[in-house]
């Protein structure tokens, strides 16, 4: 038994540095970038989606809520956006970063 858990602790730690390295490099998809800010500001403020109906509208875009732990990586293509919520649970507006 005690084979057994050392052998697994000595894979999970000689796969672990190569499943990190691999989560860095995979390719950024650009479809997922919002193209228009403006018109998406536009959106966001005169519907206040909740977040399952803003995920509905644009599937790829990752959407960090309040509270949520984010990666602090600089993107520049409008791909992640920091939502901001009402007391109701629905977005009503945000920032890209």
């Amino acid at each position: 038994m005690k084979n057994t858990t050392r052998l697994f602790a000595l894979v999970a730690l000689a796969i672990a540095p190569l499943a990190a390295v691999h989560a860095e490099s995979a390719p950024v998809d650009l479809a997922c970038a919002v193209l228009d800010p403006a018109a998406f500001a536009d959106y966001v403020g005169n519907h206040h989606p909740t977040l399952v109906e803003l995920q509905g509208h644009i599937n790829c875009l990752k959407i960090v809520m309040p509270g949520e732990t984010a990666t602090a990586e600089y993107r520049s293509d409008n791909s992640r956006f920091f939502a901001e919520m009402d007391t109701f649970g629905r977005i009503t507006g945000g920032r890209f970063r």
